[in-house]
């Protein structure tokens, strides 16, 4: 009977000291600090829960049954429940009567087979949306950031904060829609670069609109992802609606997923450019939660795959 409990317990020690290990790597490395002693245990099993999950699937990979592979970030001591209800509901991506539909053909004959706007210094840094629901603002501003590269030559960081603060067509944190960030900057004003009002990660006194940008519009892209393509190699980066709810855990390659909703959305990307690896087409996209996620802050995301989490539902581009 002892022999066996000691087989028992050391045959379990070396992945409990690795998980403990992980763990407080995990901790330090995303500032985590739990209310309570009772509180980090539970994140602590959540956490090695996860772990498991992800080497589950990272063989997959390996063994050629997944375009992409898992890692640990800032969200590996949530459940999954968890990630998908601090994304939001997932909404209808309907937007006809918001915008006029973009004017564009959607034959590629002469449209590059790949581009990444970033080579040329058109696409702003990652930032980290953090707590807020704030991923629409990053997405909009995003795309008008490039458009103004593209035209000017010059590369701004507009205010996140500022379009937070004096929202009137959204729902602050709790989540919105690009195309409400255009009217709301072409109906009420323009808005002020990032100097002069920094990220908070909640929704403040709105300021005094500034000069920038008065009197824009936008369009909507067709709903396709050819056409998608096209607006992207032609316009630039394109504010993209997607069904986020299991991409907390991606790392690295293309992600494709079978369980992603075709028409419902709960996060908003910047598309910034389009490609092939390993045979797998791909859109290359900028998320807002900051570098750690992903690939530096980009996802891959599937392209040509039956328009894998409705990437190209509602893709809106504004006019500058």
């Amino acid at each position: 009977m002892g022999t066996i409990l000691i087989f028992v317990c050391l045959f379990f020690i070396p992945d409990a000291l690795t998980n403990t290990k992980e763990w407080t790597n995990f901790k330090e490395k995303f500032g985590k600090d739990y209310k309570s002693t009772l509180d980090e245990q539970r994140r602590f099993s959540i956490f090695q829960e996860n772990l498991k999950i992800i080497e589950a699937h990272n063989e997959d990979y390996r063994n050629g049954k997944s375009t992409y592979y898992m890692g640990v970030n800032q969200f590996a001591d949530m459940t999954q429940e968890e990630f998908i209800n601090r994304l939001g509901p997932a909404r209808n991506m309907d937007i006809s009567g918001h915008s006029r539909i973009m004017d564009i053909s959607t034959d590629d004959g002469n449209i590059p087979e790949s581009i990444d706007w970033r080579e040329i210094g058109a696409v702003t840094p990652v930032a980290n949306q953090g707590e807020c629901g704030s991923c629409y603002i990053y997405g909009a501003l995003g795309s008008i950031e490039s458009q103004h590269f593209l035209k000017s030559g010059k590369l701004i960081n507009l205010s996140v904060q500022q379009i937070l603060d004096c929202d009137e067509y959204n729902n602050g944190c709790i989540g919105g829609w690009p195309a409400s960030v255009y009217k709301q900057i072409r109906e009420n004003g323009a808005v002020l670069s990032e100097d002069y009002q920094s990220y908070q990660e909640n929704v403040g006194q709105c300021q005094a609109n500034g000069t920038l940008f008065k009197g824009i519009g936008y369009l909507s892209v067709p709903r396709n992802e050819n056409a998608l393509k096209t607006a992207v190699a032609t316009y630039g980066p394109v504010s993209v609606e997607i069904d986020a709810s299991y991409l907390n855990k991606y790392s690295g390659g293309v992600y494709f997923n079978a369980s992603c909703n075709a028409n419902m959305a709960n996060h908003v990307l910047l598309v910034v450019g389009y490609g092939t690896e390993n045979g797998q087409d791909y859109w290359l996209a900028r998320n807002s939660w900051g570098t750690t996620f992903g690939i530096e802050g980009y996802v891959k995301m599937a392209r040509n795959r039956n328009n894998n989490c409705a990437i190209a539902n509602a893709p809106t581009l504004p006019i500058l």
